[in-house]
């Protein structure tokens, strides 16, 4: 309705969403890839078959989409049907909702971030289904969501930080389920690794609307140069920097971690299945965090953290509630950065202290998802933690 009304570019701007024409850009470079190969070239060297000219990125099992004779003509429906895949696990997998648990999810679904993810027709909208089945299979066979799991892994690497939802198994079921699944994918790793590296390499990594470790490193690096090159030689500067984002996300992360440890939060909840999807968006956020550099429109896997962090909102006590609300308010923020930003801007705030703010806000979000993270692990969970060298035995 809004598109008819407004047209499609306007719509998007009232959520402050850069826009791309053809629509559904990144879904583009799926059949894309697929014209070229038919055309008998490699898409990951040349691609003339997607319309902004990207070099194909994905890992070696999307080339079975190249057999299946899609082109450009088919975007729309195949955006349709990832859309709907999308919707399906939305309304899924979440438990038992109160009505604080609905609001928060329709501020994040709403939300500029998750438009964004619309807006590409990002095939991430078809690994959060795949995540949302994982989530719920945990109902009826832990076998079932360790297999969906290493399917989402297939496709796109980040699945596999969901194995945290086995946190709900005894010690010797979760790290079964966890190396069985990490083995398997090794031997996919190893039989494609040249694939995975280019796909790695050749991924875009924004220094704007983006979250990771390495964002405002890689926006203001030569600031961070200029600063190291004062005290070290340059090849030790150089050096520094290339880790820097990864030591402060490795600090950031520990102390954090002693933290968790140190207090523990209730794993209780009214429906077991929101804790694993709470563990399954939380950790999908922190390990993407870590990686690097990720497009906003993946904070929208923070949908799966909401309905347990709205119980807890509800049910928690003293400092531990404010832990939740803080999360909250991060989190919504992180999400509708587009409009802050905005907002900002119109009170004539510099550009540069806009983009700090937000890196503000991800790194907040950051650090108290990994306390609430280690903070309702199961004792023996906490207890690997406070003692790595004995938990494996």
């Amino acid at each position: 309705m809004l598109f008819k009304v407004y047209g499609y570019e306007n719509t998007w701007k009232f959520w402050q969403v850069p826009t791309l024409m053809p629509p559904f850009a990144d879904l583009r470079l799926i059949p894309g890839g697929a014209e070229t190969f038919r055309r008998g070239l490699d898409p990951t060297i040349r691609n003339p078959g997607d319309p902004y000219g990207r070099i194909f990125n994905y890992p070696k099992i999307w080339y079975l989409f190249f057999y299946t004779g899609i082109d450009q003509g088919d975007v729309i429906w195949l955006g349709i049907v990832m859309f709907a895949l999308f919707y399906i696990g939305l309304v899924s997998f979440p438990g038992k909702l109160d009505w604080l648990e609905a609001v928060l999810m329709l501020l994040v679904t709403f939300s500029p971030a998750a438009m964004l993810l619309y807006e590409r027709g990002n095939v991430d909208l078809l690994i959060f289904f795949v995540c949302a089945m994982a989530v719920l299979s945990l109902d009826y066979s832990s076998s079932g969501a360790a297999l969906i799991i290493f399917i989402g892994a297939l496709l796109k690497i980040f699945p596999l930080f969901g194995l945290s939802i086995f946190f709900d198994k005894d010690k010797k079921k979760f790290w079964r389920f966890v190396f069985g699944v990490i083995a398997a994918f090794g031997i996919y790793f190893g039989l494609t690794f040249s694939n995975i590296r280019a796909s790695w390499n050749l991924t875009m990594r924004g220094k704007s609307i983006s979250y990771g470790v390495n964002v405002i490193f890689d926006r203001y690096h030569e600031f961070f140069s200029m600063v190291l090159k004062k005290y070290l030689p340059t090849f030790a500067a150089n050096n520094l920097l290339a880790v820097l984002p990864y030591l402060l996300g490795a600090v950031v992360l520990v102390t954090m971690i002693w933290v968790g440890l140190k207090s523990p939060l209730s794993s209780g909840s009214e429906d077991a299945r929101n804790l694993a999807a709470f563990r399954m968006g939380s950790f999908i956020f922190l390990g993407t965090f870590l990686l690097g550099n990720n497009w906003d429109y993946r904070l929208a896997f923070l949908l799966f953290t909401i309905p347990q962090l709205g119980h807890w909102a509800r049910t928690g006590k003293g400092r531990q509630r404010l832990w939740i609300f803080v999360a909250i308010g991060l989190l919504i923020l992180s999400c509708w950065h587009f409009i802050l930003a905005h907002w900002l801007s119109l009170m004539l705030l510099d550009l540069e202290i806009i983009t700090i703010v937000d890196e503000i806000i991800n790194w907040g979000l950051f650090a108290v998802m990994v306390y609430l993270s280690v903070a309702s692990m199961p004792d023996w969970a906490r207890e690997s933690l406070r003692n790595p060298v004995q938990s494996f035995r």
